[in-house]
């Protein structure tokens, strides 16, 4: 008992000391960079230093069960809360200011669709126009990793089917052999599909249906799990706007602002959106709908998906204020190169 008792106290002392610390290193950063605080590089130093330290940065929260447990803070809450209100009040006076830094951080996230454990490749999100790309998904995700890339989006069409996961063995593969940071999709629906994600290396998962079918639960996973690990997907046909789960393969009644209004209220910080429409048939990203989204929800991280024909797609997405383009066809079938990537990620 005594022994149970003393590693509790070690722990939370270790987790209050890594708050102390951590806090003063984010002072100095601030006083130090100003805006550049919000560019990751703080986040980057702040991992350093803790690890430097050898300390243990954690901190309690309440799961959905109820119970208490320990995970790492989440520091990029006091940064994002000071940009929101700064941005607010560029809009309210007027203004459409992005801070520098902003308009650089953009990031280009290559995606490995997944049947029966092969990569695959859809056009519109139909399954009747399955094409086999690869057996072996692992190898794809080396090539992407060899040339500086850092995340991936891993989309589990067998789980998006069944409303549960299946290729697990394929993510852990890849998050066992690369150092890639993978976010998993397809089928993550329960407390118990998101734990395992994690387990099997996940940095983040992305839920379409059940944050549909379970709003509450939802918003519940962004509390529980943290805004940096629970990632809504927002997918439509811009004909009517409504959301599609399942695959895509049933329509629902739910408008995409809506719905996107109502997780960002709760904290939604990481939206993906793809217009599927577009998807798998290269005619260029509907940079109309994205604008749309990001005028409304100006401190959301859009990760836009859908259309891309080209580099010239990234950098239009860019433009307007999407955070981030996840990409498939136009680079399996050959449109954009892995000397294309590398030389954009260079420029960028």
């Amino acid at each position: 008992m005594k022994k149970r008792l003393f590693k509790k106290f070690d722990i939370l002392l270790k987790a209050i000391i890594g708050y102390i610390y951590g806090l003063k290193q984010f002072i100095f950063q601030l006083k130090k960079g100003g805006w550049n605080l919000f560019s990751g590089q703080f986040y980057t130093s702040y991992e350093k230093c803790v690890e430097a330290a050898n300390l243990v940065d954690l901190e309690f929260f309440c799961n959905t069960a109820g119970h208490l447990e320990l995970r790492p803070p989440q520091w990029n809450r006091t940064p994002l809360s000071v940009l929101k209100d700064y941005l607010e009040l560029s809009r309210s006076e007027g203004k459409n200011i992005i801070p520098e830094f902003l308009q650089n951080m953009f990031e280009i996230i290559p995606s490995i669709w997944l049947i029966n454990g092969k990569c695959v490749r859809l056009k519109r999100g139909d399954f009747a126009t399955e094409e086999v790309i690869s057996n072996n998904p692992l190898a794809i995700a080396q090539e992407f990793e060899s040339i500086g890339l850092k995340r991936l989006h891993l989309v589990d069409l067998d789980g998006a089917r069944r409303g549960e996961p299946k290729n697990y063995h394929i993510l852990e593969a890849i998050t066992g052999y690369t150092d890639l940071k993978v976010d998993f999709t397809g089928g993550v629906t329960t407390d118990g599909d998101v734990i395992k994600c994690f387990e099997f290396g996940a940095k983040s998962v992305t839920i379409s249906s059940a944050a549909a079918n379970y709003p509450e639960r939802f918003a519940q996973f962004i509390l529980s799990y943290g805004r940096e690990k629970i990632n809504l997907a927002a997918d439509t046909n811009p004909v009517d706007n409504k959301i599609k789960i399942r695959g895509w393969l049933k329509k629902t009644s739910i408008d995409l602002f809506d719905h996107i209004e109502f997780f960002y209220d709760r904290g939604l910080k990481y939206l993906k959106c793809s217009d599927v429409s577009r998807d798998g048939v290269m005619e260029g990203p509907n940079l109309e709908l994205y604008q749309r989204i990001i005028d409304r929800f100006p401190t959301i991280h859009l990760a836009a998906s859908g259309g891309i024909r080209g580099i010239d797609d990234f950098k239009k997405m860019r433009d307007i204020g999407v955070r981030s383009a996840v990409f498939g066809r136009a680079y399996y079938e050959g449109k954009i190169t892995l000397k294309d990537l590398e030389n954009f990620i260079q420029e960028a």
